[in-house]
C-alpha cells in the first residue's frame, strides 16, 4: 500500500487516508487508518513493547495524520509526539518515544 499510495517502495506501520469526499460534512467520517498488522507485530517484538499498546499508538498516530499533523521536521514531530503521548497516557500507555 505504501508503494501504491505514496510511491515509497518499502513497508510501513501505518497509513492514513483523509476523507476528502463531499460526504464528510454529513457523515463526519474523517478518513481511514490502515495498520500493517505484521509490520506492527515485528516492531512490538523488536522494541519489547505490548502489541496492543503499539497498535493503539499506531491508530492514534494515523488519526493525527488525518487531522493534519506530521513529522516532516523536528518541530512538527515534537508537536505530534506530544499529542500522541497525551492521548496514550489517557489509555495508561507509556510514552512510546522513551523506549
Amino acid at each position: 500500500m505504501n508503494k501504491e499510495f505514496r510511491s515509497i517502495n518499502k513497508d510501513t506501520n501505518v497509513l492514513s487516508f483523509e476523507n476528502q469526499d463531499i460526504s464528510r460534512s454529513h457523515t463526519k467520517d474523517l478518513g481511514d487508518v490502515a495498520i500493517s498488522y505484521q509490520y506492527v507485530v515485528e516492531e512490538a517484538i523488536s522494541k519489547k513493547i505490548k502489541l496492543n499498546d503499539h497498535i493503539a499508538h499506531m491508530f492514534i498516530h494515523g488519526v493525527f495524520h488525518i487531522l493534519g499533523y506530521d513529522h516532516e521536521n523536528n518541530q512538527d514531530a515534537e508537536k505530534m509526539e506530544l499529542k500522541e503521548i497525551e492521548f496514550l497516557s489517557k489509555l495508561n500507555i507509556i510514552n512510546p518515544y522513551n523506549i
